[in-house]
């Protein structure tokens, strides 16, 4: 594991249980607007990146046959068994890994969701393959995420300000840059983006889902 894995692993660490509580991650309006996108039959297998305390797998499982959280915390995965037991959910299974190394067979997922993660991601692009490799042809990759300035000065101050304030953060990215509506060449499934924290104007959700083009 590099260092910056072993850097954001010990950050949410010590940090697990206050994700548990927080408001923006526990009660966020995109974690109905996730769901609402993903347009569920039921007998989905879902896959939820970067999972934190669960909040999104959580969302999902009363629709879908079976969500798998997947974080590199085990303290975070801690936090992801207590809530899916307080709340009587028996279809979250929590797992240890890598969204850069999916330990998951080439098209395993009907639906893969991220939230509050890709900002933390070292190498984006090789986590968007892995994505691409794990999701069945005509399924979907759902992001939530915050999102930078456009202005070169305005997102290098909001990047500064991010890691005094968490030194596990790698970018938030920007719409103008190609992330995250870049899909892995042969893709043949849907990606979606169905809500963000945006910082350029009054910060806040915007949690309107939207089809990234083919």
């Amino acid at each position: 594991m590099s260092d910056l894995k072993q850097t954001v692993r010990a950050q949410f660490e010590q940090a697990a249980a206050h994700y548990t509580t927080s408001p923006p991650h526990a009660r966020g309006e995109d974690l109905a607007v996730l769901v609402e996108a993903a347009e569920l039959r039921g007998d989905e297998q879902v896959l939820d990146v970067g999972c934190g305390a669960g909040h999104a797998a959580l969302a999902f499982a009363p629709h879908v046959a079976q969500v798998v959280a997947l974080d590199l915390s085990p303290a975070m995965l801690a936090q992801v068994a207590a809530l899916a037991q307080e709340r009587g959910v028996d279809n979250v299974i929590a797992r240890e890994g890598d969204v850069e190394r999916l330990p998951f067979p080439d098209g395993s997922f009907h639906r893969v969701i991220s939230r509050y993660s890709a900002h933390h991601w070292p190498h984006p692009q090789q986590a968007l393959a892995e994505i691409a490799r794990v999701l069945r042809p005509g399924g979907q990759f759902l992001l939530s995420d915050t999102v930078g300035f456009p202005e070169p000065a305005q997102d290098t101050f909001l990047g500064a300000v991010e890691l005094l304030r968490d030194i596990s953060h790698v970018r938030d990215h920007q719409w103008t840059n190609g992330w995250p509506c870049s899909r892995p060449q042969g893709c043949r499934a849907r990606w979606s983006i169905a809500g963000t924290c945006g910082w350029s104007s009054s910060p806040g959700y915007s949690a309107s889902a939207r089809q990234i083009p083919e």
